[in-house]
């Protein structure tokens, strides 16, 4: 959807050819300056944060998808939810620590899977997850990032459809194991854990704090 400039630092130009890790952000915002002047990507303010988040543009989604037709981007969005801005944040920071991590292999977005006939078809008129991550060795999860506490009849009903699609004997995908939720709260984790325990491995809680914790590389 979007993502602030220290983010896409992290991401891409953290590490410099020599393997050291730079210091500051001079070359991130050189490439961004001549991207958007290009007209790839705009910026939008973040008064509330006061920073600028940068959002792909049409032109940049068209250039792309005549560059690499084979690959499957999602549209652009057209502008910032705020409503759902801390949300989207920190799942980009979480995608990004996924992203480093050399067991992984692939984040598929929630904006990725919308454009998958059979996520939508197994989902039915329900919410995709925030993602599906593939590791290295083909272990594929779904990952939730949950920030605020749900009522026990929503989250009751959200474990039993991931108990249904992970027992399906047509999984949509392949080594499909398990579904990760990751608590920003420990009211969020208590009522996750008081509804997924009885399934054992097909569910795993973490609180936020600890997920990012464990990581080497500290975002916002």
């Amino acid at each position: 959807r979007f993502a602030s400039i220290k983010q896409l630092h992290a991401r891409f130009f953290k590490k410099l050819q020599d393997g050291r890790e730079s210091q500051c952000d001079r070359w991130t915002r050189d490439r961004l300056s001549l991207l958007r002047r290009a007209g790839f990507l705009v910026a939008q303010k973040n008064y509330v944060t006061d920073e600028s988040l940068i959002i792909p543009t049409t032109n940049g989604y068209l250039f792309l998808k005549r560059m690499l037709p084979n690959a499957d981007f999602p549209r652009p969005i057209s502008a910032i939810d705020f409503r759902q801005f801390e949300h989207d944040k920190k799942l980009i920071d979480a995608r990004i620590l996924f992203e480093q991590d050399p067991e992984n292999q692939k984040w598929i977005s929630e904006r990725s899977l919308q454009s998958r006939g059979e996520f939508n078809e197994a989902f039915r008129d329900e919410s995709l997850p925030d993602a599906v991550c593939i590791q290295k060795d083909n272990t594929t999860y779904f990952f939730e990032l949950e920030l605020s506490l749900k009522t026990r009849e929503r989250i009751r009903k959200k474990v039993l459809r991931y108990v249904r699609i992970l027992r399906s004997e047509k999984p949509i995908f392949p080594n499909l194991k398990f579904v990760e939720f990751i608590c920003a709260k420990s009211s969020i984790f208590n009522a996750y854990k008081l509804e997924t325990e009885i399934y054992g491995s097909l569910f795993k809680l973490t609180m936020l704090e600890d997920h990012f914790a464990k990581k080497e590389v500290v975002l916002s």
